[in-house]
């Protein structure tokens, strides 16, 4: 009856999401996209596609469900040179700690996006200083476990984005679920909506302006006046994914933990301001050590016959490699997990990661992710 009732309750949200639709008409009105950047190679090898049965620190980027799939203790750390020949790079960290049935976690990214030359009203060709933007968030999260074939998971996260003297900041929250069915957890959904909050307004005295109104030109005589702006507020760029994915055991090992997985996946991302898209990927996972994924990423856009305008559009590629600590220090510390509450093939092992992804990008030379994780 529980499970029945479960179900039910998915068909409904991935239902009456379908329904729903991008907006590319309103390209542009929203702010803070940086939380649209992915800046894990795990996911970001496979085009994001993996939201349904993504685990660990890097499903608070796609679906903080998977943030239940931690089985201990988990830090990772990513660097990501988006579009390569911008001179734009992005720091991640993150970590994930089992209490109990559930995850708590924390998770902080920053944006250097390198020195602009100032400018001013009286001086629009510039006063000669630099100036380099901030731009940065941290993030709680918590991910549940409710049963073995259902994960939740919910991330509030602190957005900031500051220049001299003017600045904004504000928060949002991202929920998910995973639901894993079939005799071997095989079938995996995943519902997320993210970035979902109030709109950001911009202050400080960097808005102000200072004018001399002059009452009488005949005999200059004047006074000085600030005048204070008001900008605009605007909105978060909210987005929902729904994604699918099935784990085919290639041995045919009827055992959940086989040794050769390969996990097609696909996911659909409706974005509030820009088109949607289809997420497709493909990963081969050997023994959860070894990995080699690819993914593509499709505009709505493309599919209607309009002009593509996705900066990331077409191919993806990535691998991993997370060998145990008795590979690197001669010791006995994996060890079987004894309910696999990830719906994959995941051991509890301690181990180090290293992962790396590319993605095509319309211009510049692509985004490259290099990362490491460390799971104790």
């Amino acid at each position: 009856m529980v499970k029945n009732f479960i179900l039910a309750g998915l068909a409904v949200v991935l239902l009456s999401q379908v329904a729903l639709a991008g907006n590319d008409t309103k390209r542009g009105q929203a702010g803070a996209t940086e939380l649209l950047i992915n800046p894990w190679a795990r996911t970001t090898g496979m085009s994001g596609a993996n939201s349904a049965w993504i685990r660990g620190v890097e499903a608070l980027n796609v679906n903080p469900a998977g943030f239940a799939g931690i089985q201990n203790f988990e830090f990772a750390f990513a660097n990501t040179q988006y579009l390569t020949g911008s001179g734009v790079s992005v720091n991640t960290a993150a970590f994930g700690q089992r209490v109990g049935d559930g995850v708590l976690g924390a998770s902080v990214m920053s944006m250097n996006l390198g020195e602009f030359f100032e400018t001013t009203y009286f001086l629009p060709d510039g006063t000669g200083n630099t100036f380099s933007p901030s731009y940065f968030n941290l993030a709680a999260s918590y991910g549940r476990n409710f049963s073995d074939i259902l994960n939740a998971g919910l991330t509030v996260r602190i957005i900031s984005q500051a220049v001299p003297n003017a600045s904004a900041t504000g928060a949002c929250v991202d929920a998910g679920v995973q639901y894993f069915g079939g005799k071997r957890k095989q079938i995996k959904i995943g519902v997320a909506l993210r970035n979902i909050g109030p709109k950001l307004n911009y202050s400080g005295d960097g808005l102000n302006r200072s004018a001399t109104i002059d009452n009488n030109p005949s005999r200059n005589a004047g006074y000085l006046l600030s005048i204070q702006n008001i900008a605009h507020p605007f909105d978060l760029p909210a987005l929902y994914n729904l994604g699918f994915a099935y784990e085919i055991d290639l041995m045919g090992d009827s055992a959940a933990n086989g040794d050769h997985k390969l996990t097609p996946s696909y996911t659909f991302v409706s974005n509030s301001f820009t088109a949607d898209q289809h997420l497709i990927g493909l990963e081969y996972n050997w023994r959860g050590i070894f990995a080699v994924r690819g993914g593509y990423a499709l505009s709505q856009n493309v599919i209607s016959g309009l002009t593509e305008t996705d900066i990331h559009y077409g191919p993806s590629a990535g691998v991993s490699f997370d060998p145990p600590f008795d590979w690197l220090f001669g010791q006995n510390n994996q060890v079987e997990s004894t309910d696999d509450i990830t719906g994959g093939n995941s051991k509890n092992k301690k181990s180090i990661g290293i992962d790396y992804s590319y993605r095509a990008s319309r211009t510049y030379g692509g985004t490259h992710s290099l990362g490491l994780v460390f799971k104790l």
